[in-house]
Order: structure tokens, then C-alpha cells, then sequence
């Protein structure tokens, strides 16, 4: 018997239950002698594999009896099977006219100049490629993309995007083609990215071609390309600026128009031998109707390219400011109050003793202050909420509780309750204490009020610091009962502080100024 090992097989040794005889480098030979009818050798081996593929390994048997001559063969095929390694490739090119040829980097006499793309992807690894995504990107200067071999799955500003399921078989190809205007010099990038149908693996890849004038030409750059002047009133002005320069050899020469009247542009006209000029886009929306969205565009003209710099402007329906609400909501109608606390519900509003009178004030920018009067006197002024006062004087007889809300427009509201009261002006309830102070931000020299920060103390009782410049920005006051109080500090754009331990005393007043860390570096 003669075993024969492929190229990539290296026998180890290991024959059993007999080694074989002898061996000329190709063949192993195994020699045996009366082997009787209906009987069968076994051997088992094993042998080295080199490297992955496929190998064929024989075996041919001859026996003799007598005269007669037997003789048999067989093969058994060993598949090591390689590891898969994706791979992908991107190839961009640009039609030349002048040569015929698809090249990397074209140069053209003068803009607009239409040009045609070619991207071609390859799958340059050993397993399929699934999920593949094309993106190209066109740059400033770049535009009207068209006539694609295979249309895009999404067209956005500034890119294209094809979307291919898969599977792209090893060394299979993808063709795409498309058009575009190239306004001034310019590039036009595409990048694919794929996955291993194996395990999934992502590869990518990328390639770049370039658009430019011939070496001496002047070329138009401009930056940026356009403003959003947001939403303003009918009546106001605006104004915003670009730049123009030469980005080739050469003087620049451009001029600039527009065809709206609410726009003008200044200078209209310049040139640039590579240094950047400062182009003024001035707006004035007097004429403007309200709730509509204008557009304006800038026309650029040069003998390096054109271009066109956008503005918009939203001109907003003017409102009507809306006074605040305010209402008392201690002492409440038709209640009975014993030393500032109710009693009993009746058919009128009885206060016996001091009594504190609470209110509630909203509105849709916030409110400036709110004011207490008993019989139009003027009692106190509270700058902050809670809006609250406590009255507590010798006063008999029937008398009118009002308060009075002012919003940052200047506007007012009243809310009045008529009620009997009681108070010989020696009667007490539970005394406060107060906190107050001014919450500013952290590292500034200027100490300037952080408007609208939620002071919260422990027992649930809070505020927010007040918003008028040079006279409540900032501020806060929290009236607290006697005790021990842990007080938080929070603000959009701002890292939350908690003041621990605050200890308040019945009648004492603690000043408590804070500084807020902003909540991440650089912040203005």
C-alpha cells in the first residue's frame, strides 16, 4: 500500500497500529503479508497542514495470490478553509475633455464649467461585502448635480448618498456617474463604507478629485455664503458681513448687485490680488409685511467665478403684551382666622389677630413686584416670590385687603378681598427668619445678578433670583422657619450648588451671596 501526501501536507509520525516502511520523499509505503479473505487494515495518521486551500491525498493498494494480480484506489480531499479578510476601494475620477481620459485633478480655463464625475467601487478582499454606503460630498463651488447612471438614494445640501444592500462579491465592481457645475476652484470627495457578510466588519475608504483654474488665473472665493438674520420686528435694521479674495494668480475684478429693496450692499465693487475685503450686507425690514419669510440674494460677478451670498430676515406679527394675574390666596373668602391660621369657614372673611396675606402672581415675561394695600395705603413692596406680608397692627372693623402685580411691560393687575378684623397689634405667629442674597457667576470681575435661578431650601420653600438690571437681578429672599436648612442653587448653563447647614434664626436675616461654576469650560 502507497500513500501519497500533496504539497502542503507534511506526514507527522503518528501511524497506528503500524508505521509504515519505508518512504521516497513522495510516497509512504506499508507492506503486508497473508492478509486472509473477508478480513481489512485500518491505518490511521496524521499529517501537518501548511496553509489553507484544498488537498488531495490517495492511496493505492496492489495484492497478489497466485498468478492474480488485485488493485485498488482512493482519495480523500482536505478543506482547510482561509480566514476572510474585507476590503474595499474607492476610485474617483473627472472626465478631461482635452485628453479624453478620466484623471485625478482637472484644470480648466474659466468658470461655470459643467464636469463629470466617476466613482468605482471595488471589493479588493477574500469574503462578500453587504451594507454598503457611497457618500459624496460637493464642496462650496459645487453644485447642480445630475444625469446620475444610478440614481441617488438621498440628495441633500452639499451631498449625495447611494445605499447598496449587497452582497458585492471579492474583486466585483460598482460603477457610478453623475455631472456638476464647478463654479470656482473646488474638490469633490466621496467616501464608502462597507461590512464583512462574514462577522460584519466595517472597512471604508476615500478619494478626493480636484477642480482648478490654469496657474495664473484669478479665483473667486468668498466665505461664508450666507446669514439668517432670525426673526426681527417691521421697522428694524440689520447689517452683517462677508468676505471676498483671490484665491489664484492675478488681480481679482468683481462686482456686486442685488435686486431687493430692503437690501443694500456696500462696497459694489473691488479687486484682490490675494488680500480679503470686507463686504458690508445691510438690511431694513420698514417696508416689510409681518409673518413672512424674505430671502435676498447677493450676485457676485468676477473674472475668477460668481457666486451668490444669501440673506433671510422672518418678520414677525407684533403682539400685544399681556398684562400679569394676580389673586389673594391667604386670607381666603368667607374663612374665619384665629392668629393667622383658619378655623372654620363662614358666610365673610374674619381675621382675629395677625394675619399673613399671600399671593400669587404670574406672567408671561415675569413680574416686576407686587404690592400690598389695606384701604389704599400702600403697605409693603415684595420684589420677589413667595409674594407675602404680614399684618399685624391694632386695627378694628371692616377693611379692604388689595394687591397689586406690575410685569416687566409695565403692566398691572388688582385683586381685592373685603374682611373684618380683630387685632389689638400685640398678637404674634411664628416669626421667621430670612435668607437673602445676590447669586453672580464664578471667575467674573463684574459681578452682575444671574437672573432666574431656582433657590430651593430643604423644607420645600423656594424662589427664583429676580430679572429687572440695578434693581432685583440676581436676588432672592426666602422667608424660612426657624431650623436647619440645606439650600440648592440650579440654572440652565450652570453647575447645581448646595449651600449645607444654613442655620435661620426668628427674626434674624442671613445674607447668603453665591457663585455659580459654569457648567462647561469656556462658557460666556
Amino acid at each position: 500500500m502507497k500513500d501519497r501526501l500533496p504539497d502542503g501536507l507534511t506526514y507527522a509520525d503518528s501511524a497506528t497500529p503500524f508505521e509504515y516502511n519505508y518512504t521516497d520523499g513522495t510516497y509512504y509505503y506499508w507492506n503486508f503479508t497473508g492478509v486472509q479473505p473477508q478480513t481489512s487494515i485500518e491505518i490511521t495518521f496524521v499529517a501537518d497542514v501548511e496553509d489553507c486551500g484544498d488537498y488531495n491525498n490517495t492511496v493505492e493498494v496492489i495484492g497478489s495470490y497466485e498468478d492474480y494480480e488485485v488493485h485498488d484506489e482512493d482519495y480523500a480531499v482536505v478543506h482547510v478553509p482561509c480566514e476572510c479578510e474585507p476590503g474595499v476601494s474607492v476610485d474617483k475620477k473627472i472626465w478631461d475633455e482635452e485628453t479624453g481620459s478620466w484623471v485625478d485633478d482637472l484644470l480648466v480655463d474659466e468658470y461655470p464649467v459643467d464636469v463629470r464625475f466617476n466613482i468605482t467601487i471595488e471589493n479588493i478582499g477574500t469574503c462578500d461585502l453587504i451594507n454598503i454606503t457611497v457618500e459624496d460630498t460637493l464642496e462650496c463651488g459645487l453644485g447642480g448635480a445630475r444625469n446620475f447612471s444610478i440614481e441617488p438614494d438621498d440628495v441633500g445640501a452639499g451631498y449625495i448618498v447611494w445605499y447598496f444592500d449587497g452582497p458585492l462579491a471579492s474583486s466585483e465592481k460598482i460603477f457610478i456617474e453623475f455631472e456638476a457645475t464647478a463654479l470656482t476652484n473646488t474638490a469633490n470627495n466621496v467616501t464608502v463604507k462597507a461590512n464583512s457578510s462574514d462577522d460584519e466588519t466595517q472597512v471604508s475608504d476615500s478619494d478626493t478629485v480636484t477642480i482648478s483654474l490654469s496657474q495664473g488665473a484669478p479665483v473667486l472665493s468668498f466665505s461664508p455664503s450666507s446669514y439668517d438674520f432670525g426673526s426681527m420686528m417691521a421697522g428694524g435694521t440689520g447689517s452683517t458681513t462677508f468676505e471676498i479674495w483671490n484665491n489664484g494668480g492675478g488681480q481679482l475684478n468683481y462686482t456686486l448687485s442685488e435686486t431687493c429693496d430692503w437690501v443694500s450692499v456696500s462696497p459694489l465693487s473691488g479687486n484682490s490680488s490675494g488680500e480679503h475685503d470686507v463686504i458690508t450686507v445691510s438690511i431694513d425690514t420698514t417696508d416689510l409685511s409681518e409673518g413672512t419669510l424674505y430671502t435676498c440674494d447677493v450676485s457676485i460677478s468676477s473674472n475668477g467665478g460668481s457666486g451668490t451670498f444669501t440673506v433671510q430676515v422672518y418678520i414677525m406679527e407684533e403682539q400685544q403684551p399681556i398684562p400679569p394675574t394676580v389673586e389673594i390666596v391667604k386670607p381666603e373668602k368667607n374663612k374665619l382666622y384665629f392668629r393667622d391660621k383658619p378655623v372654620i369657614r363662614i358666610l365673610r372673611t374674619i381675621i382675629i389677630g395677625p394675619v399673613t396675606i399671600e399671593a400669587n402672581a404670574t406672567d408671561d415675561g415675569y413680574i416686576w413686584k407686587v404690592e400690598f394695600f389695606i384701604d389704599d395705603t400702600l403697605k409693603y413692596t415684595d420684589y420677589s416670590a413667595p409674594y407675602s406680608w404680614l399684618w399685624n397692627e391694632t386695627v378694628f372693623g371692616k377693611h379692604t385687603i388689595k394687591v397689586k402685580a406690575y410685569d416687566d411691560d409695565g403692566l398691572t393687575a388688582e385683586d381685592e378681598l373685603n374682611v373684618t378684623i380683630f387685632n389689638f397689634g400685640f398678637g404674634s405667629v411664628e416669626e421667621k427668619g430670612t435668607v437673602k442674597g445676590k447669586v453672580t457667576e464664578a471667575g467674573k470681575m463684574i459681578k452682575k445678578g444671574i437672573p432666574g435661578v431656582l433657590v430651593t431650601a430643604s423644607d420645600g420653600s423656594n424662589t427664583t433670583t429676580g430679572k429687572i438690571p440695578f434693581i432685583s437681578r440676581g436676588k432672592y429672599s426666602l422667608q424660612l422657619s426657624p431650623g436647619v436648612y440645606d439650600i440648592t442653587f440650579e440654572a440652565d448653563g450652570y453647575v447645581t450648588y448646595v449651600e449645607e447647614d444654613v442655620e435661620v434664626t426668628a427674626g434674624d436675616t442671613i445674607t447668603l451671596d453665591i457663585e455659580l461654576e459654569p457648567a462647561c469650560e469656556g462658557c460666556e
